[in-house]
């Protein structure tokens, strides 16, 4: 077919009329629209203009569960390599808000918990594969171990129901071993006060040995000079709340650092006292320098377990609560109500009113 013919010059810039046609940049394009027709089989659909738009959100793991607890050795670190380069708040490019590196860090515990002892064995591997931060999954997996232990030994329900362990399941005295040598020795580990605390916290839940609890002492000792928390926080913000209550040294004391080391410390004792194994030398010292601490969320964590360790150690329990309570502290008063009941039978004079 011939050429088409040549477009009118446009001389005029949109929202600017022309002098010869007195038109808009808009309206003559819309004069022009069968002209465009006519080239378009030449030239094509014209490029669109340049668009300027954002999305987000929290960016979800690209595989189930049940996915990853399937996937090979190798498959599974092919996968780990192929997200390695996207962190924070990007995700992988063919995704959309689904897979970076630290999206596969919760799923991998999860796996852990229910086969603890095969990503166990894969830490090493971590290493050579030569991931970006390879000591973020094996943080993440030693958490899993963790959970495994709290789970079936400990305090701890599964958050899912349907939480089955994979055969073979190791005891908890290996698992102990396996977490208490990789707080020892994996220096990385410390770097994450919460997820330290946590692994210690459920050592010190299944132990029954007197070597384990001296080791569990002195990690706890370090666990004392973390900064957090540097100060009582309100947690619940409401309209007619307006100061800090009890409820936030709750809350404190099981979500920050100190607060975990300070009730693990205090479960150490207790379960200790209840298998009729003496306690190490050094753990009534810790527990003392809990209590002494200067936010009152820390000493909080270790009301709950003062009743039990006043049955079996009046001397400890009471000089304890002195400790705790020698300046007074108001916010922990409702907290000292179940220990003080359990001594008006025995130990009244200790109770009695003024």
């Amino acid at each position: 077919p011939p050429p088409p013919p040549p477009p009118p010059p446009f001389q005029a810039e949109d929202g600017i009329r022309d002098d010869i046609s007195c038109l808009v940049g808009s309206e003559m394009c819309i004069r022009d629209r069968h002209l465009i027709d006519q080239v378009h089989p030449w030239f094509g659909t014209p490029v669109p203009p340049p668009e300027i738009y954002s999305w987000g959100g929290p960016i979800g793991s690209p595989i189930s569960l049940d996915r990853l607890l399937q996937l090979s050795d190798s498959i599974l670190f092919r996968l780990l390599l192929h997200y390695d380069n996207y962190a924070g708040h990007s995700s992988h490019p063919g995704d959309h808000c689904i897979g970076d590196r630290y999206s596969l860090g919760p799923i991998l515990s999860e796996a852990a918990a229910h086969d603890p002892l095969r990503y166990f064995d894969l830490l090493p591997e971590f290493f050579h594969q030569g991931l970006n931060d390879a000591s973020y999954y094996v943080i993440k997996i030693l958490q899993g171990i963790a959970d495994h232990m709290r789970y079936r030994f400990g305090k701890q329900q599964p958050s899912k129901k349907n939480w089955c362990p994979i055969d073979p399941l190791p005891n908890h005295s290996v698992l102990t071993e396996i977490l208490l040598n990789n707080a020892e020795q994996f220096t990385p580990l410390w770097q994450d006060g919460y997820a330290i605390s946590r692994i210690i916290e459920a050592c010190c839940e299944v132990i029954e040995d007197s070597a384990s609890a001296k080791r569990l002492v002195f990690l706890l000792f370090r666990l004392s000079k973390h900064p957090d928390p540097e100060k009582i926080e309100q947690n619940t913000i409401t309209q007619d709340k307006k100061k800090i209550t009890t409820y936030d040294l709750r809350s404190d004391a099981i979500n920050r650092v100190r607060g975990v080391a300070a009730g693990a410390a205090m479960t150490l004792c207790t379960r200790l006292l209840e298998k009729e194994i003496e306690p190490p030398e050094l753990l009534f010292p810790l527990l003392r320098r809990y209590a002494l601490d200067h936010v009152q969320s820390v000493p909080a964590a270790q009301m709950n377990g003062l009743p039990f360790l006043t049955h079996k150690r009046h001397a400890w329990g009471w000089q304890l609560f002195e400790d705790i309570f020698q300046d007074a502290p108001t916010l922990l008063w409702p907290l000292a109500e179940r220990h003080l009941y359990h001594q008006y039978h025995n130990h009244f004079d200790k109770v009695a009113p003024c």
